[in-house]
């Protein structure tokens, strides 16, 4: 189950290893996220499912959107079979916290440490635990610094090629580099965790 699935390109990845449902609030993004496979209209405080049906969970940039996470977590537990995992990608560090977090509807950033902790009082054992997206953290902290300290909103400018491909490389480099060590920093947090 993708929760929060958007337009579904993460179904479209997840469905070699299985069945995949995407659940979202949006009509809008339903109806891109048809071409994925299956979606249903969901809430992902009270998901459309009976208790331990579901292996796996992903929620991409998800729950920084919720008002409650704590309940939310409890909720994908719920469902979840035991042994089942769930992955999650959120935003990090509340001191960056500014205009562009608030256009986009997030209720809050999170550390590490803190996203562990939230997991475990929900019931889960996290099983693999780091920051991400580390080499473009500098730009990303001047860039929202820099914003914050002006009180803009978030912007979005095309970049060229070029950048574009360098980008892309270091998003490799760090996915070879966390296979083996946890990154120290980053902009988003990541973690997969396990329902015991």
């Amino acid at each position: 189950m993708d929760i929060g699935c958007g337009a579904g390109l993460n179904m479209d990845f997840l469905k070699r290893w299985g069945d995949v449902v995407g659940i979202d609030q949006s009509e809008v993004a339903l109806s891109l996220a048809r071409q994925y496979g299956a979606v249903e209209k969901g809430d992902a405080l009270n998901l459309p499912r009976p208790d331990e049906v579901i292996d796996l969970i992903t929620a991409f940039d998800v729950l920084e959107h919720l008002p409650d996470d704590g309940k939310a977590l409890r909720e994908w537990y719920r469902v979840l079979k035991s042994g089942g995992y769930v992955a999650i990608s959120v935003p990090a560090y509340q001191w960056l916290y500014g205009p562009h977090d608030k256009i986009l509807l997030h209720k809050r950033r999170y550390t590490l440490g803190e996203l562990s902790l939230k997991l475990s009082r929900a019931g889960f054992q996290t099983i693999f635990a780091s920051y991400v997206f580390m080499f473009t953290f500098p730009v990303f902290l001047v860039q929202r610094l820099l914003t914050k300290s002006l009180n803009r909103g978030a912007g979005y400018n095309s970049a060229p090629p070029i950048i574009n491909q360098i980008l892309i490389g270091l998003g490799r480099l760090e996915a070879m580099l966390i296979k083996s060590i946890k990154l120290p920093f980053g902009s988003s947090v990541f973690i997969l965790a396990r329902k015991i």
